[in-house]
């Protein structure tokens, strides 16, 4: 987590044996319960009493409201939360990444 809250961290986890290439997630902590994290497919959404997992051909468009925190799949509901304001701009370089993969996967 990003104490600035300046930037979306990035992790780098190696695949399994016989894949080639390293997976990099993406992490941002919208709040002390809410985390961000997307692997370059599944956006997902921890903090929730079910975890809330969007795949990228569904082109979640994040948006970071003054208060609330929206993510918008062009397919099902708008999912909608709190975030703490110290943290906007580490979810703004989050969305970064997402709205990214969308080119890729367009």
């Amino acid at each position: 987590m990003s104490d600035e809250g300046e930037a979306a961290e990035v992790i780098e986890v190696p695949q399994a044996a016989g894949a080639t290439g390293v997976t990099e997630i993406v992490e941002a902590w919208a709040s002390e319960s809410t985390l961000l994290a997307f692997d370059g497919r599944i956006l997902e959404v921890f903090g929730f009493p079910d975890v809330q997992r969007i795949h990228i051909a569904f082109r979640p468009t994040i948006t970071v409201g003054k208060k609330m925190v929206s993510i918008a799949p062009t397919q099902g509901g708008k999912l909608s939360f709190f975030y703490d304001a110290a943290r906007a701009d580490e979810i703004a370089a989050f969305a970064v990444h997402v709205h990214a993969a969308h080119a890729a996967h367009a």
